[in-house]
């Protein structure tokens, strides 16, 4: 540790110091005074060297062979200090590499340790055979703080390099745990005793390992020799899983027994006093702990044995986002070396469940059989349902014998899969992924479709209230304003090569629009870094300004890295203009632009969409009906709740439309309800509040990719109608 590095050269530099004087000086200058001087400056010049001032406030070498330095003190920048209120110094004339030193009350002050543990550090011992082989009798105590809890650190021992005794090294934490040790190494044999009671985790995190917050309590021997060590006892850490939302107890329980020259680590997990499962693991320590050789050619003998709920893996997940169920059971046997290992038995999943809340995501049914033989894992079976008609299904294998050029091989197929069920976003998967590669490097590559999809704007929108931004607009386009976890270095890099295919049923909904689109999105880069392109054309659909149906026309709506961009032109047929609305921009700031033909004012725009004529002929009620339009426009609103959108989920039809329009007799009102009736065909009838209009049909059907046929009837008093279209993207 830091402090203890900077004590020694501390107390090695001022000991060198006095012998190098004593065997240079002692001959030549008689007197103390001269020696006590020569010392003192030495001493400070190789503290300055070192970045220290030295202070001392005595040197007496009166006696020859017992010298006494007093009161000495080293201050180094930003206030950390070392002090000793004396050394004593003595050795033997007849031996000059026999001797021995005595520090009284050494103390370090503003020690920290890893930044997260700051303390005062005080020793006293005795040094003996200074010169030679160094034996320490003494004490150390440390007090700090970790994380505001007090803590105390007490060492009591004596001995040398190859042998020592530990009276006393514990830890303490006020009012909440403690740790003990105690023991010897003589001769090299080993006898320690570890007991620990309800020890915080942090302040083993603070020492330097990451630990989830939690308590352990210990009791374990260590006897025998390094290379054969005998380990025994019990090792207890309790914690909670918790989120902002649940929380869930954990006891682990292991525990250790050497036999034969095996460990042998037999683990439980409890939640409470309910055993949810174990982990058994056995390991041959000897071997470990004697080989010599390059560490890929490592030995591996074991077992894994484990029955244990998937709740547990909740330890390394964040258990507000991930719910996950499932019994896991494995017997496997390793074999081999750490560079080419050999495994042999089965892993198996029943009956598992996984919930993702931030995607949605529900699988049930989760059965996965894997086996391993040699230097194979194969997918015996693998497969999960989404709790409604969907299914996933996974193959494959993994071999890391060296003799293929792909030693990666699995395959994920999708069928009608409900993987989205957010708010803002829902959509049925269908198509297989292909992950291939080497350890190292790894492709993901495949082509989904996603059908049908939605799309909500009005839960993907970021403010919570959009502001739409009118503008006069006559001629040419308005301005659009656009505005990752990394992986481990142990972990191979997946590049990824997929397409999102959506090309019928995909809707995008919310802040009046109501379009169906279809189009591509790519997903390229790397897991850690994937980047997103792609962009949809608008089908068909309609959006409503100011209680007007507008007519979708050419739009569309493209993805570029996390940025959504739209333009999705309407136009809507008034008694006395051609009004068009665009609404464009970004998800983060959408504008709705107005124009019409003939080209008018805003408020003129405003006053035909909401009444059908000008301005300047409306009454005062319809006038006051008209500002506050337009102050709702240019401030923005949404709609709280949206009755349409809810009879259309209630009813199970794919599109529902209401217009109005203002005619001689009054207010005419249309209603329009669509569905498809297959994954080609779309039928839609439309029905208006005069009863001299008959009932409108239409049917539209995907003969080839790129030909639709389309028929329409009731148009003018029944008659109707059949048309071919074409399409080609480009």
């Amino acid at each position: 540790m830091f402090f203890l590095k900077e004590i020694k050269y501390f107390i090695i530099a001022i000991v060198l110091l006095v012998f190098v004087a004593v065997i240079g000086v002692v001959g030549v200058v008689y007197d103390n005074d001269g020696r006590d001087w020569l010392i003192g400056e030495a001493a400070k010049y190789v503290a300055t060297q070192n970045g220290y001032k030295l202070e001392i406030e005595e040197i007496n070498t009166a006696k020859i062979d017992n010298w006494q330095i007093t009161k000495i003190v080293a201050r180094k920048n930003g206030g950390y200090k070392i002090a000793a209120d004396s050394i004593q110094i003595k050795w033997q004339f007849s031996n000059l590499l026999d001797g021995k030193v005595s520090v009284t009350k050494l103390s370090v002050l503003n020690v920290s340790i890893n930044n997260k543990i700051v303390g005062n550090l005080t020793s006293a011992f005795d040094i003996e055979n200074a010169w030679s082989g160094v034996f320490i009798d003494g004490s150390s105590e440390y007090k700090g703080n970790v994380d505001g809890m007090p803590l105390t650190v007490n060492l009591v021992g004596r001995g040398d390099v190859n042998n020592f005794s530990l009276d006393d090294l514990s830890l303490k934490t006020e009012q909440y745990g403690s740790m003990f040790i105690t023991g010897s190494y003589q001769q090299k044999s080993m006898d320690f005793i570890i007991k620990a009671s309800a020890l915080p985790s942090n302040v083993i995190s603070a020492a330097g390992w990451n630990v989830k917050p939690g308590k352990f309590t210990a009791d374990l021997s260590i006897k025998g020799t390094v290379n054969k060590p005998l380990i025994n006892g019990k090792l207890q850490f309790a914690s909670q899983l918790s989120g902002k939302v649940q929380k869930m107890p954990l006891t682990v329980l292991s525990d250790i027994s050497t036999n034969n020259g095996m460990l042998s680590i037999d683990t439980v997990f409890n939640k409470e006093k309910e055993k949810l499962g174990y982990v058994k693991v056995s390991l041959p320590i000897e071997t470990y702990m004697n080989f010599n050789k390059v560490p890929a050619d490592i030995p591996l003998k074991g077992e894994i044995v484990t029955d244990l709920d998937l709740v547990y893996l909740q330890i390394i997940l964040d258990p507000d986002i991930h719910n996950i169920k499932g019994n896991l059971k494995a017997d496997i046997k390793l074999n081999g070396s750490w560079k080419s290992p050999l495994i042999e038995g089965v892993v198996e999943l029943k009956k598992g469940r996984y919930v993702n809340s931030k995607s949605g995501t529900v699988l049930n049914n989760i059965n996965i059989k894997a086996k391993a033989e040699n230097s194979r894992i194969t997918i015996v079976n693998a497969s999960a349902r989404d709790g409604e008609d969907g299914k996933l299904t996974l193959s494959g294998m993994a071999d890391w014998s060296n003799k293929l050029i792909a030693p990666v091989n699995f395959e994920l197929k999708a069928d009608k899969a409900r993987i989205l069920r957010r708010n803002d976003m829902e959509g049925v998967v269908s198509g297989s992924l292909a992950l291939t590669g080497s350890f190292k490097e790894l492709l993901l590559a495949g082509s989904l479709s996603v059908t049908p999809f939605t799309m909500t704007l009005d839960t993907l929108l970021t403010k919570d209230i959009p502001e739409l931004k009118i503008t006069e607009k006559y001629d040419g386009k308005p301005e659009s304003n656009g505005a990752q976890p990394e992986l481990s270095k142990f972990a191979p890099v997946i590049n990824m090569d997929i397409v999102l295919i959506a090309d019928n049923q995909a809707y995008l909904r919310g802040a009046g629009l109501d379009a169906e689109l279809n189009g591509k999105i790519y997903i390229k880069g790397t897991l850690d870094d994937s980047q997103y392109s792609g962009s949809f054309k608008t089908v068909r659909g309609s959006y409503e300004v100011l209680g007007k149906k507008f007519t979708l026309q050419n739009g569309s709506v493209r993805f570029e890295g996390d940025t959504v961009s739209l333009l999705v032109p309407g136009v809507y047929v008034g008694k006395n203009a051609e009004i068009r609305a665009e609404l464009s921009g970004t998800l983060e700031d959408l504008n709705l632009t107005l124009s019409s033909v003939p080209s008018m004012p805003q408020d003129e725009i405003v006053s035909n969409l909401l009444f059908g004529k000008s301005a300047q002929s409306i009454s005062p009620l319809q006038a006051i009906k008209l500002a506050n339009a337009l102050r709702k426009l240019k401030g923005g609103g949404r709609e709280l709740f949206n009755p349409v959108e809810a009879a259309r989920k209630l009813i199970g039809v794919d599109n529902i439309s209401v217009d109005s329009e203002q005619t001689e007799n009054g207010q005419d009102v249309t209603v329009g309800v669509g569905k498809y009736v297959s994954e080609k065909v779309y039928i839609e009838v439309e029905k208006g509040s005069n009863p001299a209009q008959p009932l409108k049909g239409k049917i539209e059907a995907e003969i080839l990719p790129n030909l639709n046929i389309e028929s329409t009837t009731g148009e003018n008093s029944g008659a109707g109608g059949v048309e071919l279209q074409w399409k080609y993207d480009y």
